[in-house]
């Protein structure tokens, strides 16, 4: 679970296989996603960015991350 400012707004979400979070009523985003590539590996406190598919720039900040039990 990845809670992340995203353009200035607070969103939760999992960063995995759609398939394996469907029972779940949560966003999920690909690894291989602008979003998930840019976030790979980042820590609380780390600011990345990616490209939109509309080509602009998002603004993003690890606020937490936790494990699914």
């Amino acid at each position: 679970m990845v809670t992340a400012e995203i353009n200035g707004k607070e969103q939760k979400f999992l960063l995995g296989s759609r398939q394996a979070a469907a029972d779940l009523d949560i966003a999920v985003f690909p690894e291989a996603a602008p979003l998930g590539t840019a976030i790979m590996g980042a820590t609380i406190g780390d600011e990345r960015s990616y490209k939109a598919p509309n080509g602009k720039d998002i603004a993003v900040k690890i606020l937490g991350l936790e494990g699914l039990r």
